[in-house]
């Protein structure tokens, strides 16, 4: 993923992400969360019809960057983020705060009304961002993360009902 030019960008830009972003995205998972996981994952999580992507992108002097992406999934009235990550070098630039945005009125054209997911309890940036965007705990799974080195970490179940 190439580092930004400068330490400001434009506003990001999110839209609904297509199969023409799965490579995009593949790379961008791999750089917000030094794993693995790649294009071909990315592919497997949206193969289910109630799952739907989104991408963040910028403009750079040499044209459009992808800078973040949102995997969710709508059953019912209730929307999932599967994965939500922002290029190491775009954070605390509201990259992900535009994903968050962009994902409730997404969900909520569906059908949405409470919105899920699970963070990392050691992810206090997530945890922070989250937090500022309405999400509160309402359980714990321990162990969920397997991290390198044979360490586990617990994952939060965080909430967030429509306003």
């Amino acid at each position: 993923m190439p580092e930004p030019r400068t330490m400001t960008i434009n506003t990001p830009i999110v839209r609904t992400a297509s199969a023409k972003d799965i490579e995009a995205m593949g790379k961008l998972f791999e750089a917000a969360f030094d794993e693995p996981y790649g294009a071909a994952a990315i592919a497997d999580l949206l193969k289910p019809p109630s799952a739907w992507a989104l991408i963040a992108e910028t403009s750079d002097p040499e044209g459009i960057l992808p800078v973040g992406f949102l995997i969710g999934s709508t059953a019912a009235d209730e929307a999932e983020i599967l994965s939500l990550g922002v290029s190491p070098g775009y954070r605390r630039k509201r990259v992900g705060v535009a994903l968050l945005n962009f994902m409730v009125h997404h969900a909520k054209s569906k059908g949405a009304e409470k919105f899920f997911l699970e963070v990392a309890a050691d992810n206090a940036a997530a945890i922070a961002l989250y937090g500022a965007a309405g999400f509160k705990r309402v359980g714990l799974r321990r162990n969920y993360y397997k991290r390198r080195g044979g360490i586990f970490v617990d994952a939060l179940i965080l909430r967030r009902d429509s306003i």
